[in-house]
């Protein structure tokens, strides 16, 4: 089991984090929210053990259900370097 802090290369919010579980057969995803009514939610769906997490972290399903449970949108920001 790891604990991430990005989805898809994009820092999550301090509220939010994901959980990768490898079990015998497949790979789970729990999302963890300090805010919300619901503080776990496992997604249904699962991946086979020859995904890696930085490919399941980056899967264009996952950063949907995300964004769209937890009322988040990509803001482009500009820093000085």
């Amino acid at each position: 089991m790891t604990i991430y802090k990005t989805l898809a290369g994009y820092e999550l919010p301090d509220w939010l984090t994901i959980e990768i579980v490898t079990g015998s057969k497949y790979k789970s995803v729990i999302i963890r929210s300090k805010l919300h009514m619901i503080k776990e939610n496992k997604l249904k769906r699962s991946w086979s053990l020859e995904y890696t997490d930085a490919e399941i972290l980056n899967d264009t399903m996952l950063f949907n259900s995300v964004c769209g449970s937890y009322g988040l949108a990509l803001v482009t920001r500009l820093e000085s370097i």
